[in-house]
């Protein structure tokens, strides 16, 4: 699981995305906060989903 907060950019967000944050480092779970229009924290989720992809093991669905 990975919890990604879109929007960034927009005025008044700050305080909700720190609450989120915070609660996604009091589970253990990943944060990344981006915004699509400015491109704020792209890097870094694309970064970290590479990282994921290659180093989790791969299992094909069976159909």
């Amino acid at each position: 699981e990975i919890v990604v907060v879109n929007k960034v950019e927009l005025p008044g967000t700050g305080e909700a995305r720190a609450a989120v944050e915070r609660l996604c480092a009091g589970r253990g779970l990943p944060f990344h906060a981006i915004s699509a229009v400015t491109g704020d924290g792209l890097p870094a989720l694309v970064h970290d989903l590479a990282r994921r992809l290659v180093s989790e093991p791969w299992v094909p669905a069976i159909r």
